[in-house]
């Protein structure tokens, strides 16, 4: 078993050549954003699509899908938060054309948990430090929003993909400020890689990560 990386042209050039074999049958995986290969009923390939590529309808063909898509990316959103950072951009044609990143003071240095974590596991915010990390986690989010729906006023992303730990993703939509997009929006997907301190130059090199089908082939 060896992986593959495939450019979006690759990508689309390589699912072409797999239906013009008899022999391959093709399904698609909306939740995993793939392709599957069979042969004689035994998987020979697993295809992760881009993760900007469109997500396939449900019972919808791969001739169908691909005769809908192309290998230049619709418009996309990216989020990444952490204690303390935050980046967002916006995307079009895979190219960043607005992008912020964030900073602020929300991690308790004794036990290098942030306020909004520690306070969700059970300990107390009643000193004046714990005060000033709440406020500045609330003003933190709503920063980020405020940011997000600036943007939405010009720009629709047809996608939406974040990482942010579970416990802070909530502060995202219990603000004062109001974020464009639901918990359940349909346009979000976790981005599935481990990410660094949210900043510019993390932001680009996921981008770029997210941008490659990657091909797993098990029967060569």
């Amino acid at each position: 078993m060896n992986t593959e990386k495939f450019t979006p042209q690759e990508t689309i050039k390589y699912l072409n050549e797999q239906l013009l074999d008899n022999l391959i049958i093709l399904e698609s995986d909306s939740e995993k954003h793939a392709v599957i290969g069979f042969r004689n009923y035994e998987k020979v390939f697993a295809l992760k699509l881009p993760l900007p590529f469109p997500v396939t309808k449900d019972d919808e063909s791969v001739e169908s899908y691909l005769n809908r898509i192309n290998d230049s990316f619709p418009p996309y959103t990216i989020v990444m938060i952490q204690a303390d950072y935050c980046a967002v951009g916006y995307f079009e044609s895979g190219e960043v054309s607005q992008h912020k990143a964030l900073r602020t003071y929300m991690t308790r240095k004794k036990n290098g948990k942030n306020q909004l974590t520690y306070l969700s596991s059970g300990g107390r915010g009643g000193t004046s430090g714990g005060q000033l990390r709440l406020q500045n986690a609330l003003h933190f989010f709503e920063d980020i929003n405020e940011t997000l729906n600036e943007w939405n006023k010009t720009t629709k992303p047809e996608r939406i993909f974040y990482s942010c730990p579970i416990k802070m993703w909530q502060y995202l939509f219990n603000g004062k400020v109001k974020c464009f997009f639901d918990k359940k929006d349909s346009r979000l997907h976790k981005i599935p890689l481990d990410v660094g301190i949210p900043n510019f130059e993390e932001m680009m090199r996921v981008n770029k990560k997210i941008s490659f089908g990657y091909l797993t082939v098990f029967n060569p």
